[in-house]
């Protein structure tokens, strides 16, 4: 197994700027408090434009998630603000249904009147965004690209960009290099497990995009595509020299 040895004298990768600094947004998918009533395999348990598709960690199959989701959110909310509930009779009863568990979460008790919303709001735009979806922990850091059909479990992290061709950051991220930095930067669980979590993600310093000549960007998105880390590594050895 890859073990990555301590930095001996500093970072050596800090001359590269951060990641976010680099035009990679990060973030975390929602939280719902209640996922029993909010998550669900029956996409039709209530309105269809209540139905939100999730990418979720426990579906991702051979680095993808399947063609057609098969975990929903029931999604409480439009455009920020949370529905009323008289304009939606099915998804009324369903949560009425569900009203003496749902109003025991903290979240409810501090809003009563909103005792039907998840802990996060929806991010508007975000599920029909292009996106790398990376699991909270994982023996290596394993973005997984979404072309915008799916929103993120809270399990997920997510990173959007409008500079980027996100499969050629994936490419960058499955590399021994990212690996060595996620090593240095999270919490090494016990079985070689590492964290990756948005607070260490953010600490991980990449090329400018616009630095990455074309052949390179292609034999990068290639890599991902194929999940072969040992041609990303050797590309991203010399991008990072």
């Amino acid at each position: 197994a890859y073990t990555a040895a301590p930095f001996a004298r500093g970072n050596p990768y800090e001359e590269y700027p951060l990641i976010t600094e680099a035009g990679v947004h990060i973030g975390i998918g929602i939280a719902t408090g209640r996922d029993k009533v909010f998550v669900t395999t029956d996409k039709d348990a209530v309105e269809p434009e209540r139905m939100v598709p999730l990418a979720y960690a426990r579906d991702i199959n051979n680095h993808q998630f399947p063609r057609h989701a098969k975990h929903w959110l029931v999604n409480p909310w439009q455009n920020g603000r949370l529905v009323d509930l008289s304009d939606y009779p099915r998804l009324e009863r369903y949560f009425l249904a569900n009203e003496e568990s749902l109003k025991k979460r903290p979240v409810a008790q501090k809003k009563p009147a909103d005792w039907y919303r998840t802990i996060d709001k929806l991010k508007p735009g975000l599920c029909e965004s292009k996106k790398l979806l990376i699991r909270d922990m994982s023996d290596k850091t394993e973005p997984i690209y979404d072309d915008g059909k799916l929103y993120p479990h809270h399990n997920l992290y997510w990173m959007t960009s409008d500079t980027w061709d996100l499969k050629v950051l994936g490419g960058i991220l499955i590399s021994d290099t990212v690996y060595d930095m996620m090593l240095q930067n999270s919490v090494d669980m016990r079985g070689g497990v590492i964290r990756n979590q948005a607070q260490y993600l953010r600490k991980l310093r990449v090329p400018c995009y616009e630095s990455i000549a074309e052949s390179d960007r292609e034999a990068l998105r290639v890599s991902f595509e194929k999940n072969d880390r040992e041609m990303a590594s050797r590309i991203c050895e010399r991008l990072y020299a």
